[in-house]
C-alpha cells in the first residue's frame, strides 16, 4: 500500500512539474532549449520545440574552431559570414579574437534606442553631444536643439555622427553611464559575452571591445527591427529641424548619405546578391571594420570584417566573402 501511495505521489509531482513549464513544453524542453550542440549549432534530431526555436537560427562557432579554407586571402584580422535564416556559418576567421569595434558600436546603440525608446518622439539635446576629441565625425547638434529620433538614428548610422549616437542613446537610458550598463546587459542576454562597451559611439577606449562573433549576434538582433533595416538600406536621407537661438529660429537641414560602396554603385556584388546596407567603423587603433547585411533569393546574410588596414583591403574582403554566398536558384 505504501508503495502504491509513493508511486501516485511521484506521478502527481511529475505532472505538475511538466505543466509548470508552460503550455506545450516540459522540463526536458527547458533543459534542451539551453543546449547549443551539433555541427550547425543545433540540438541534433531533438523533437523538442524549444530546442529548435532557441538554437536553430543562431550560428555557433566553438572557441577552438579552425579558420575556413582561404582565410589567408582575407586581409582583415577577423571575418565571419552567416546565413541568418538557419545560422549556417559559411566562412570564419578568428571570430573570437578581441577587436575594437569603433563605429560598428552604433549598431547596438541604434538597436537599444529602438527597443527602449520612442521612435516617434523628439528630445532636447544636452551636453552629451560635446565630445572633446579631434578628427571625429560630428553632425553639429548643439545643446538645446530639439531633434527627432528619426534624424538621430539616420545621423548615427549613415553619417556615423558621434554626437548623434550619444543623443540617440539617451532615448534608452537617462545617462550615458547607465546606457553603457544597458549595452553590456543586453549584449550578455543575446550571447555576446566576449564584449565590453563603455560608450554609445565606439570612440577608442581600451576597455571598449568586441569580437566578430559578437558583432554578428548584435547585428542579428538589430535586424529584427524593421526601422533599423530601413535606415541601414537608405542611400540618401534628408530632413530638417528648427533651431531656436537668441536671434530667432532657423531651419537646419540634414542630409546624410550611405558610405556603402555597393549602395553607391561604385562596388558590384554578384548578380544574385542584393546589398541591403552596412555600418563601417574606423579609428586609428581599431583600423577598418564593417558589418553588412545582404540578401540572396529570399535569404539574408550577415558579413562581419574587423581590422583591415585600408578601405581597399576591407572592400576586397567583402567582395571575397560575397563570393561564398550560394545562388540557391541554380540547379545542381
Amino acid at each position: 500500500m505504501n508503495k502504491k501511495i509513493c508511486l501516485i505521489i511521484v506521478l502527481i509531482i511529475s505532472a505538475v512539474m511538466m505543466c509548470s513549464c508552460g503550455e506545450g513544453t516540459s522540463i526536458l524542453n527547458t533543459f534542451y532549449g539551453d543546449l547549443q550542440t551539433g555541427e550547425e549549432g543545433r540540438v541534433a534530431d531533438a523533437p523538442l520545440s524549444r530546442a529548435d526555436s532557441f538554437a536553430s537560427k543562431i550560428a555557433v562557432v566553438p572557441a577552438d574552431a579552425a579558420n575556413s579554407e582561404g582565410s589567408e586571402r582575407v586581409h582583415s584580422d577577423a571575418a565571419l559570414l552567416v546565413d541568418v535564416s538557419d545560422g549556417t556559418v559559411l566562412f570564419q576567421k578568428n571570430v573570437h579574437k578581441r577587436e575594437y569595434p569603433a563605429s560598428t558600436t552604433k549598431i547596438l546603440t541604434s538597436m537599444l534606442a529602438l527597443k527602449y525608446g520612442d521612435a516617434s518622439a523628439s528630445r532636447k539635446i544636452g551636453e552629451e553631444v560635446i565630445i572633446h576629441e579631434d578628427n571625429v565625425v560630428l553632425c553639429d547638434f548643439r545643446v538645446g536643439d530639439v531633434i527627432p529620433f528619426d534624424i538621430l538614428i539616420n545621423a548615427a548610422l549613415l553619417r556615423s555622427g558621434n554626437d548623434a549616437a550619444a543623443a540617440l542613446a539617451l532615448f534608452a537610458a537617462p545617462t550615458l553611464e547607465e546606457f553603457a550598463e544597458l549595452m553590456n546587459k543586453e549584449a550578455r542576454e543575446i550571447g555576446a559575452t566576449e564584449s565590453n562597451f563603455v560608450n554609445p559611439h565606439g570612440l577608442y577606449d581600451d576597455n571598449h571591445y568586441t569580437t566578430a562573433y559578437d558583432m554578428y549576434l548584435i547585428c542579428n538582433e538589430a535586424i529584427k527591427y524593421d526601422k533599423f533595416v530601413k535606415v541601414l538600406s537608405t542611400v540618401k536621407y534628408q530632413n530638417s529641424f528648427t533651431r531656436t537661438t537668441a536671434y530667432g529660429e532657423y531651419t537646419i537641414g540634414c542630409e546624410y548619405t550611405s558610405g556603402n560602396l555597393y549602395l553607391q554603385g561604385s562596388a558590384q556584388a554578384p548578380d544574385h546578391i542584393k546589398v541591403l546596407g552596412g555600418k563601417a567603423g574606423y579609428t586609428e587603433k581599431a583600423r577598418r571594420s564593417y558589418v553588412m547585411l545582404v540578401e540572396s533569393n529570399g535569404r539574408r546574410y550577415i558579413i562581419v570584417t574587423m581590422r583591415a588596414e585600408s578601405n581597399d583591403d576591407m572592400y576586397a574582403d567583402l567582395d571575397f566573402l560575397l563570393q561564398h554566398i550560394p545562388d540557391n536558384n541554380l540547379e545542381h
